[in-house]
């Protein structure tokens, strides 16, 4: 797959996502006040994560996949693309 196809078919993707789990900014940030939450009580210590750390966690999270053998799975390198657009569009709208 070239580069321009394969950023097509992230858009599609990122689309497609949209349309079933809605804006980034607010899933991710209602994910992001769940995980601090949690940490903050796992940890013993507040905990602030926010929607970008989520999109970025969730890199992370595709990239231990891929280390862990899964690096074959289109799926896993288009999620990462996928993530990253979501973090450059929060990140965007901080501005």
């Amino acid at each position: 797959m070239k580069k321009i196809e394969f950023l097509d078919e992230v858009k599609d993707i990122v689309t497609e996502r949209e349309g079933q789990h809605g804006k980034p900014a607010k899933t991710h940030g209602v994910i992001a006040e769940l995980w601090s939450i949690y940490m903050s009580e796992k940890i013993g210590i507040p905990v602030k994560i926010d929607a970008a750390d989520v999109a970025m966690m969730q890199i992370q999270a595709k990239v231990g996949r891929f280390i862990c053998g899964q690096s074959d799975h289109m799926d896993t390198v288009l999620d990462i693309a996928g993530y990253a657009a979501c973090a450059g569009e929060i990140v965007s709208e901080r501005q």
